[in-house]
C-alpha cells in the first residue's frame, strides 16, 4: 500500500515562488527514512573544514540500517567527534536533527 504524505518544510522554498513559499508533495513507502537537520550539523571544525555533505552521505550510506534513535545519537556523536579540536567541543551553532521512519500501518 502507498500512501502520500504532505509536508511542509521550512526553509526549504523554490526561489521561482511568488509568494515566498512553495508547496512540494512527497511520497514515502514503508522502509523510507526522512532526515531533516538544520545547518548547524553541517558546520566547521576547529580547522575550519566542514563535516559536509560528503562526510554525511558516508554516514547515512554506513548507518541507514539502524534504528532511528541509534542513527541519531551516532550521527550527533559524529558531528560532535568532528567538530572537537582534540581537547575541547568547537561546535558553535544549534543542532536539530529529525528522523522519520515510515513503517507498516498494520498492527
Amino acid at each position: 500500500m502507498r500512501s502520500a504524505i504532505t509536508l511542509l518544510i521550512v526553509g526549504v522554498c523554490n526561489s521561482n515562488s511568488r509568494c515566498g513559499c512553495c508547496h512540494r508533495e512527497f511520497s514515502f513507502e514503508t522502509g523510507d527514512r526522512l532526515l531533516l537537520y538544520t545547518d548547524g550539523l553541517l558546520a566547521e571544525n576547529a580547522a575550519g573544514q566542514s563535516f559536509g555533505d560528503t562526510a554525511l552521505n558516508t554516514f547515512i550510506e554506513e548507518k541507514q540500517d539502524l534504528g532511528a534513535e541509534q542513527f541519531v545519537e551516532l550521527l550527533l556523536g559524529e558531528v560532535l567527534s568532528w567538530s572537537s579540536d582534540g581537547t575541547q567541543l568547537q561546535q558553535k551553532d544549534d543542532i536539530t536533527i529529525l528522523v522519520m521512519d515510515f513503517g507498516s500501518s498494520e498492527t
